[in-house]
Formats: structure tokens, sequence, C-alpha cells
């Protein structure tokens, strides 16, 4: 059984220059490792090769990259940067 890693409580997509129909999911929420046994604080990039804005149809679509790191590339920083702070506040 697959423990859960992520907890995701507010999102933004930000459209990625990788190409169409790429995002980064900057989100805000939650994770848990499994040498630790309690929810961490943590803002979240991973790379979303798709549209869904809701978490569970964007996993069940399989739109979520979970095995590598998000790439993000230098002209997209400013746009991720401004939701992470747009998630912080």
């Amino acid at each position: 059984m697959r423990k859960r890693i992520y907890k995701e409580e507010e999102c933004r997509l930000v459209k990625s220059g990788h190409g169409s129909g790429i995002h980064y999911r900057v989100f805000k929420g939650t994770v848990r490792w499994p040498d630790y046994n309690e929810d961490l604080p943590a803002i979240v990039v991973l790379m979303q090769y798709g549209g869904k804005a809701e978490w569970r149809e964007a996993v069940a679509a399989r739109e979520i990259n979970f095995r590598s790191p998000a790439h993000m590339l230098t002209e997209d920083l400013p746009n991720i940067l401004k939701a992470i702070g747009e998630l912080q506040n």
C-alpha cells in the first residue's frame, strides 16, 4: 500500500515554457515522508502535463510527474515565485 506523501490545500497552475499543455503545479499543503510520523507544512512545485486543477483528477489522469524534480526554466521563475508568494499570503 502506497502511503500519502502530499496533501494539497491550495494550488496555482503556472504555464511552463517547456511546451503546450505543460504546467508547474505550485501548491501549499503538507508533506509526510516515510521517516517522519507527522505532516510538515510545505510549498511544493511539481511538473504537470495537462491542466486539471483538481488534485484527484490530475493524479487519476496521470498528469503529475512524481518521479522527477520540476525542471524550472529560468524564464518561468518569475511566475513560479509569484504563485509561491500568493500561496504564502
